[in-house]
């Protein structure tokens, strides 16, 4: 795995950009909580809030796959962590968004902005969905792809795990600290992805290219 990961730098970038996007676990799961527990949120638009994200989430399938052909997958990753770091960042500038617009730090409506966070996740999700495969899809070698494949799930794997030192965090720093975190998490993710090659670059250059 560590002679992997030298060898081909592109890889080792993009699983760190993977890696990165995973500090949006530590928020997703504390946004329905946050908008019950802060925003007021009846319990019934807890099922609102994962229809619209379903519902984003299944219907820009289709233009992420298009995009991905007429872009390429590296732009369709990007805006992917683009959008998970809109939502973040909108969650996290909330509060003061809402006393600028209404001059009250809970008004009737903030439970309906909500929305519009878990939409865009649902945008952020789909995109990811299909640009991180078909991006490594593209630049491992034919031969060695299973490697591929499989070394950047172990690596991952455990980071999925970051809900649950969230959750522990969550009494002893609130909300602001954890998705703030996660903003800063994503922001990271797009500037490494910013440095990644565009797919017909990567994979025509070898590894001890790119590695120079």
């Amino acid at each position: 795995a560590p002679s992997l990961l030298r060898q081909d730098r592109r890889y080792a970038l993009y699983v760190g950009v993977r890696a990165a996007s995973t500090g949006v676990e530590l928020a997703t799961p504390f946004y329905i909580l946050y908008a019950t527990s802060v925003l007021g949120a009846p319990p019934a638009m807890a099922g609102i809030y994962v229809a619209l994200q379903t519902f984003s989430r299944v219907l820009s399938n289709p233009f992420w796959g298009a995009q991905c052909t007429r872009r390429s997958d590296l732009w369709v990753m990007k805006a992917g962590i683009a959008c998970h770091l809109a939502a973040a960042a909108g969650v996290l500038l909330l509060p003061r968004l809402l006393v600028l617009l209404s001059g009250e730090a809970v008004p009737s409506w903030a439970a309906s902005l909500f929305g519009l966070i878990f939409f865009i996740e649902g945008l952020g999700t789909s995109a990811g969905s299909i640009a991180n495969i078909s991006y490594l899809y593209s630049i491992a070698p034919e031969r060695d792809r299973p490697t591929y494949y499989g070394l950047a799930n172990t690596l991952l794997g455990p980071l999925y795990f970051l809900p649950t030192l969230s959750g522990a965090l969550l009494d002893l720093v609130g909300y602001a600290p954890i998705f703030a975190v996660a903003a800063t998490s994503l922001a990271l993710a797009f500037g490494l992805a910013c440095r990644l090659p565009a797919p017909h670059k990567a994979a025509s250059a070898s590894p001890g290219a790119l590695a120079r």
